[in-house]
């Protein structure tokens, strides 16, 4: 820290102060304030305890649900309800913002299927698909916001689950398919925040692979040497240090360069999708020249239009 005594200088020496000490002392200064904006606007994007969304299956329509990743379960918060029921991905752009993914139509809603946005609790259905997946999948946003991508199984004479993508999200919404992945159970899809690279969990390889967002090739990282179930999510958080899967209720780290698991506790819900909540643009514009510096260095501080 800068000490109030640095810039007591005897008004005799400020002549002989050369230009190049000027610069440096201002220099100095200027890195110790940018510092201390950049720690500030750091804890900013810790953000929210809650920091990690869920939809789970405990109702009609399914609940939204919080949850600290330090103390799942016990730190859970209702945040509200979606439609409706077999939401397969969803994703965060604000605290209190996502998109999500119904796969068919909900219980005695026909119609239900295709792109949704939840906004403070009021939904609005963005595009209807025309066919119905009643397996597992996923969702994500790219990384500049302006996509969303889907694992889904379209029923096709292809076997297998393909990705798709909603295009043009803020306006008239378009559905188009990427590829056939040749993979049968891909329960979990994630934008890697800082490599732009879809990653994607298979329970039927019990493996982790990358997916090309030209042709939905997938390529293999890593199997994880655990036999998990159906029905989940996968996420990064916002800065890239984590990517989480959830199956059913258990939450797993996933090591993104081998697909090892670590287990990381239970959010004691029946998990159909999972996000991360990423801060409120807002919070970071109060914070002015440090939030401003850490987003040249990131990626992705949020996600949204």
């Amino acid at each position: 820290m800068l000490r109030v005594k640095e810039f007591a200088m005897p008004l005799a020496r400020i002549g002989r102060t050369s230009r190049p000490k000027r610069r440096k002392k201002m220099t100095r200064v200027f890195a110790t304030v940018t510092l201390v904006c950049l720690l500030a606007s750091g804890s900013a994007l810790a953000g929210i305890s809650q920091n990690w969304g869920v939809i789970s299956t405990a109702g009609d329509p399914d609940p939204v649900t919080a949850f600290d990743l330090n103390n799942p379960g016990a730190s859970n918060v209702g945040l509200g309800f979606v439609d409706g029921n077999f939401n397969r991905g969803m994703d965060f752009y604000g605290e209190s913002q996502f998109y999500y993914y119904v796969s068919t139509d909900s219980l005695n809603q026909p119609g239900d299927r295709g792109l949704w946005r939840w906004d403070n609790n009021v939904n609005a259905q963005l595009f209807n698909t025309p066919f119905s997946d009643s397996g597992d999948g996923d969702a994500t946003l790219s990384n500049d916001y302006s996509r969303f991508f889907i694992s889904t199984d379209d029923g096709d004479s292809t076997s297998g689950d393909s990705i798709y993508v909603f295009d043009n999200l803020g306006g008239a919404v378009t559905f188009a398919e990427i590829g056939e992945t040749g993979l049968s159970q891909l329960i979990g899809i994630a934008m890697d925040p800082l490599s732009g690279l879809l990653y994607a969990y298979d329970s039927g390889t019990e493996a982790l692979y990358t997916i090309s967002t030209t042709n939905a090739a997938p390529t293999l990282v890593g199997a994880s040497g655990v036999s998990l179930g159906a029905i989940g999510g996968m996420d990064f958080s916002a800065d890239g240090s984590t990517l989480l899967l959830s199956v059913a209720g258990d939450l797993y780290k996933v090591d993104k360069n081998n697909g090892q698991l670590t287990p990381s506790g239970d959010v004691g819900l029946n998990v159909s999708a999972l996000s991360y909540r990423v801060p409120e643009p807002g919070t970071l514009t109060l914070l002015g020249l440090g939030a401003l510096a850490l987003l040249r260095r990131r990626p992705m501080a949020w996600r949204g239009s």
